[in-house]
């Protein structure tokens, strides 16, 4: 693209941009999942009045309330079907497309950049969380507006960046609290360039700048500190902290290992895949050592640095947090990095081979096993992150009757229920129902998930016990992560 004439190009390059955002919508589009958890969750709350819904996440939520806003203005104008929760996410998604191009070109050129907007159009991770109606999407595109304002501003010290810079950071705290770290590197990075800037007079430019979007980023970040603080006294109260449920993707147990990381950065590259496929991709450990070392080999500018440390330095320091609190060890929780990874690879494509057919072999190469990856991960069906609540709950409800009940495990499938089937008479295992009103019921059917949880599986399988006293099992099907059991 680099080297056609700039009439062709002016053209050339915005129609491709366009096309990459059509495609990736509708790739995003294409996915037929239920909702899980924490989407229900976002569901249950997204219908209340804004004040309670402000009020339920300050009491019994762990999250900032940017995202949820949102979702409560697209389900206001739109309903409360799937595509209205996740449309925010759809929507940040869409926009990391053309973003990416426009960070790529700003810290390296216009290929890198084209190059970037398409491997973001079809990375699997971007892809999966722009399909979730949940913050995650928002962080990734913010991140990249983040890193992107904050080159463009040290590079011109233009008041215009300097704003962008310090709204997309506060944004991204409001956003996610871990987004917090990422905010902190960016700036641990001005300090650095305002430190090494030689002349005065340019020196006193970057330093007014940085001080501006500093106390720009503490008057915007200001409003949550009380939010957050109440969010997390809620929390302590009720004995939760800011612990998380797990959804396992693979054989990680919540623990720092290897293996752990190795699935951590599998899944930053090629997305979600059954356990088997992903002990198939973790034996390629060798070959990713390879890539960073090649990376690390190579003459890297301001901006490679900058993009490194911003997708490195959080993730180590939330490692550290994860010694004392395993679960934090997920890459939920450093997806702010994808997007940053993605444009250094892009980097590479764009400049370590030598010759262009090099490039846009090493390219088409890097295109097609995102393909495979995205491909896997949306059709299939061993998938362990796919849970087909609405699948189980529709067949339910065309065996159920009116004299029949359903019970649940574990607890917080209490809003799936409340979201897909409000009609079916249901009781979740252990705090209800009482021995007479499962002695009432016709039939009794027993929905169970998360089976990777121990206590879950043990708790299941005492309840089908129990019933098989006086009752005699009489069905059972299974959709993806979810099992139920018919007794009469």
């Amino acid at each position: 693209v680099d080297g056609r004439p700039a009439g062709r190009r002016s053209w050339t390059v915005p129609l491709v941009l366009a096309g990459l955002v059509v495609a990736g919508i509708a790739l995003r589009l294409a996915a037929d999942r239920s909702l899980w958890l924490d989407e229900a969750t976002t569901w249950y709350q997204s219908r209340l009045p804004f004040e309670v819904m402000l009020e339920n996440l300050r009491s019994t939520d762990v999250h900032p309330p940017l995202h949820h806003a949102l979702v409560w203005a697209s389900v206001r104008a739109l309903g409360e079907d799937e595509l209205a929760l996740r449309l925010p996410s759809l929507v940040a998604g869409a926009a990391l497309i053309p973003m990416l191009f426009v960070a790529g070109r700003a810290m390296y050129d216009r290929r890198t950049g084209l190059i970037a907007a398409a491997l973001g159009t079809i990375a699997p991770i971007i892809v999966w969380y722009s399909q979730e109606a949940r913050m995650y999407a928002l962080l990734m595109v913010l991140a990249v507006v983040a890193v992107w304002a904050l080159h463009r501003a040290v590079e011109s010290t233009r008041a215009r960046y300097w704003a962008v810079y310090a709204i997309a950071a506060a944004a991204l705290v409001w956003t996610h609290y871990f987004a917090i770290l990422l905010v902190l590197v960016l700036q641990g990075a001005l300090a650095v360039v305002v430190w090494r800037r030689r002349g005065w007079g340019s020196r006193r430019a970057l330093i007014g700048g940085a001080i501006a979007a500093t106390v720009g980023i503490a008057v915007l970040v200001a409003p949550l500190a009380p939010f957050a603080i109440d969010q997390f006294m809620a929390n302590e109260a009720a004995g939760k902290g800011f612990n998380q449920p797990s959804r396992a993707g693979g054989n990680v147990d919540n623990e720092i290992s290897l293996y752990a990381a190795l699935t951590n950065g599998i899944w930053a590259l090629w997305g979600y895949h059954s356990n088997q496929t992903m002990e198939q991709l973790a034996a390629l450990w060798p070959l990713l050592m390879l890539f960073a070392l090649l990376l690390l080999g190579r003459g890297s500018s301001r901006a490679t640095y900058l993009l490194l440390a911003a997708a490195t330095v959080p993730a180590l320091l939330l490692t550290g947090l994860a010694v004392a609190h395993p679960f934090l060890f997920e890459l939920r929780y450093n997806l702010a990095a994808v997007p940053l990874l993605v444009l250094l690879g892009a980097r590479a494509i764009a400049s370590w081979p030598p010759e262009r057919w090099m490039q846009w072999a090493l390219g088409g190469a890097v295109a097609a096993t995102l393909a495979a990856g995205v491909a896997d991960q949306q059709l299939n069906g061993r998938n362990p992150r796919v849970y087909d609540f609405e699948g189980a709950l529709a067949e339910i409800s065309r065996r159920a009757g009116p004299k029949d009940l359903v019970l649940y495990d574990p607890e917080t499938l209490n809003n799936v229920f409340a979201y897909y089937r409000p009609e079916l008479r249901k009781r979740m295992l252990g705090s209800g129902p009482d021995g007479k009103e499962v002695a009432r019921a016709r039939r009794v059917f027993l929905l169970s998930s998360f089976r990777d949880d121990p206590r879950n599986v043990e708790a299941t399988r005492g309840a089908v016990s129990e019933l098989e006293d006086d009752r005699r099992l009489v069905g059972r099907f299974e959709r993806a992560q979810v099992r139920v059991w018919m007794v009469a």
